[in-house]
């Protein structure tokens, strides 16, 4: 599931990164980089796939019992 998860925020996110590089001034740019909807679809992406099954992908964030950080 998490190469699933990376796959599609990737797929979400790099169309804005694209944007960045090869239009950095263009006024629409700031305009859509600029606003907080652009965190929606990959928030969006990341609530249906992870949320339903939060016991599988939480072992991977948890620390090691009887270890320190």
């Amino acid at each position: 599931m998490t190469g699933t998860l990376f796959t599609l925020t990737f797929a979400v996110a790099a169309p804005f990164w694209a944007l960045l590089i090869l239009a950095p001034r263009w006024s629409w740019t700031a305009r859509i980089v600029g606003s907080p909807l652009i965190v929606a679809p990959v928030l969006l992406s990341y609530a249906v796939l992870v949320l339903p099954a939060p016991g599988r992908e939480r072992p991977a964030v948890t620390p090691v019992p009887g270890r320190t950080a």
